[in-house]
């Protein structure tokens, strides 16, 4: 079972999935402190850009102000594919070196609400009140099987991070986060969300 308890939570919600507000709850309930980056998860609005994106910078942010070892993330993403992109993004460093994460491994341990450690560190009443009727609608074992398979750091006292964290240089897009996608150049985020997809 996951321990919330005095954690420092990221709650990453999604519209389609499951929102912010309602991780909020579950991480409260379990004892752990939420924290939420994202003001537009009420949005009917389509973006060009994929959220992850735009968010990177107050990710960063929050992780370098704050206590890391205490942090944790959890997700609401409503997909595999976008499961694996962020879990990618936060522990490896962007994938698409298309944000300000390119290169730079947090090495977050990062969770999907849907995983049965998650469920059962938070009170059945308020999971079921908060997540209950999307667990439901979502492809939940498509989504925990790629929330386990890419979500778990990557770095640490006995896994050094990847080389470009080590001083290799790193190559940046000149494409801001909103000036057009996809990027024009080979792309993790997509093989991964179609490993993820079973394509």
């Amino acid at each position: 079972m996951l321990d919330l308890k005095d954690k420092l939570v990221l709650a990453l919600g999604e519209r389609d999935g499951i929102p912010a507000p309602a991780l909020r709850a579950c991480i409260e309930s379990a004892g752990g402190r939420g924290r939420s980056t994202r003001s537009r998860s009420a949005s009917s609005e389509p973006r060009p850009v994929p959220w992850i994106l735009e968010e990177q910078g107050s990710i960063q942010r929050l992780v370098e102000g704050g206590d890391r070892e205490r942090m944790v993330v959890l997700l609401g993403t409503p997909t595999a594919g976008s499961t694996v992109m962020v879990a990618l993004t936060l522990t490896e460093g962007d994938p698409s070196y298309a944000g300000l994460l390119a290169g730079v491994p947090l090495g977050l341990p990062v969770y999907h609400v849907l995983e049965e450690s998650v469920k059962q560190a938070i009170p059945s009443e308020v999971y079921e009140r908060e997540i209950g009727p999307m667990e439901f609608v979502l492809d939940a074992p498509a989504i925990v099987s790629a929330s386990r398979g890419r979500a778990r750091p990557v770095a640490g006292p006995d896994r050094p991070p990847p080389a470009a964290a080590r001083g290799r240089k790193v190559r940046r897009s000149r494409r801001g986060p909103t000036s057009g996608w996809p990027p024009t150049y080979p792309c993790r985020w997509a093989q991964a969300a179609g490993r993820a997809s079973g394509r």
